[in-house]
């Protein structure tokens, strides 16, 4: 299959062609432009490919390795091949082929890839798939992403009586550039408690991406006069609202403040965005789903979106 098509490893000259292919893409979001991919630069060995067509930018890999496996960017939630939307089935094929051929002369032994899901996508990527499919690979891994198609109205009577125990007791919710005392004093005690874990992103991260992506990413936060009980980081994908994190303090819990909390999101957002993106409900010391924390989702309309991690091979 004769083709115009040209693969070249990412370098920083290609920062403006690499942000055009996300920008007019079916399944790319602000995590894909290279001022997201680097924040965490020095974490990972990247190995990420860029595609040309007749000097046209219309592809894009996101990649890194340790050893001789490679991964579909372990840096975002998810990734995989990132195309325009006007990107032809043919060379699509071409594209996926490629990549697998560039990294088995590398010498790698595998590549693992992790797909965005659907619902993030502003078109199908049903021909992705399929093309995917044909050439075999093993399924490693299925997450449950969970998404509410909004609009959405509560009608869990533990919610709906939640909301109004928080409204009772002065309870209010506001966007927030505290990200500091968000951090410190409900997010970082919050995970430790729970899981005996840390946030993904460090202060001075969220921070950073925050400077670069304003209108991408906010934070709301519930408040008892000035006290801080409880608050989530959400980030703006195409016509999704993620919510990267959400926690609480002990009093915020017994003052139900996340159920006033997304009472007032659900209404915010309802009219203009599409879903309202959960995430996952994993325990990231074992492994294994949070029947609670997946039963709270469902109580706000979240459906489980199977997305699959998928491994080619060498």
């Amino acid at each position: 299959m004769s083709s115009s098509l040209i693969l070249k490893p990412y370098q920083s000259e290609f920062k403006a062609d690499w942000d055009a292919v996300v920008g007019s893409s079916i399944n790319g979001t602000f995590i894909h432009q290279r001022d997201f991919i680097t924040y965490h630069g020095d974490r990972f060995d990247e190995c990420s490919l860029i595609f040309f067509d007749r000097e046209k930018p219309v592809a894009v890999f996101p990649a890194e390795k340790s050893g001789n496996q490679v991964y579909s960017h372990r840096g975002l939630t998810h990734s995989g091949w990132i195309f325009r939307k006007d990107l032809e089935e043919e060379l699509l094929t071409i594209v996926i082929n490629d990549t697998l051929q560039y990294f088995r002369t590398k010498g790698c032994q595998s590549l693992e890839v992790r797909l965005v899901p659907d619902f993030f996508c502003s078109g199908s990527t049903l021909t992705m798939k399929t093309i995917i499919r044909k050439l075999e690979p093993e399924l490693v891994k299925k997450s449950i992403f969970h998404a509410t198609t909004l609009p959405f109205e509560i009608s869990a009577r533990g919610r709906k009586w939640g909301r109004k125990k928080a409204e009772s007791l002065g309870l209010m919710v506001e966007e927030s550039p505290d990200f500091e005392g968000f951090w410190k004093k409900v997010l970082e005690p919050h995970l430790f408690e729970k899981f005996h874990n840390q946030p993904v992103h460090s202060l001075e991260e969220i921070l950073y991406l925050k400077s670069r992506f304003q209108k991408n990413i906010k934070l709301y936060v519930v408040y008892q006069e000035t006290e801080m009980l409880a608050g989530t980081v959400l980030f703006f994908q195409n016509e999704v609202v993620h919510c990267q994190y959400i926690a609480s303090t002990a009093k915020g819990r017994e003052s139900r403040a996340l159920d006033l909390l997304f009472g007032v999101l659900l209404d915010k957002f309802n009219l203009d965005k599409s879903y309202l993106s959960l995430g996952t409900s994993l325990d990231t010391r074992t492994g294994n789903p949070i029947a609670s924390l997946i039963k709270w989702k469902e109580s706000l309309g979240g459906n489980g979106v199977e997305v699959g991690v998928w491994e080619f091979g060498f």
